[in-house]
């Protein structure tokens, strides 16, 4: 670290002192890894995932579009979306407590 800040240059005393500022700085707070866990939702099939990007799709659609017959699939498309994840789940999370070692645990 270059503690010369007896330079006439502005330049050559701002690098000095940003660059003693920075040691002193990196040395007190090291970077430090964080590791993110992906939420993995073992019900979310890909079928499940391409009808909910139709349903992103039909809603962009149904925004600025003012036909009734648009708004009522959209609103039966989001019904069944739901019942079909909401059944998806259940099955699911049976599955996962019937194949558990530790039944209380998994419930």
């Amino acid at each position: 670290m270059g503690y010369n800040f007896l330079e006439n240059d502005v330049n050559k005393i701002f690098n000095n002192f940003q660059n003693t500022f920075f040691g002193i700085l990196h040395s007190s707070f090291p970077k430090k890894k964080i590791k993110v866990k992906k939420k993995y939702c073992t019900w979310m099939s890909k079928g499940i995932k391409i009808s909910i990007t139709h349903k992103r799709e039909l809603y962009l659609s149904n925004k600025n579009s003012k036909n009734p017959k648009l708004k009522e699939h959209y609103k039966l498309y989001c019904k069944l979306l739901s019942k079909v994840i909401k059944d998806t789940k259940i099955l699911q999370y049976k599955k996962q407590i019937l194949t558990s070692y530790n039944k209380a645990r998994t419930t």
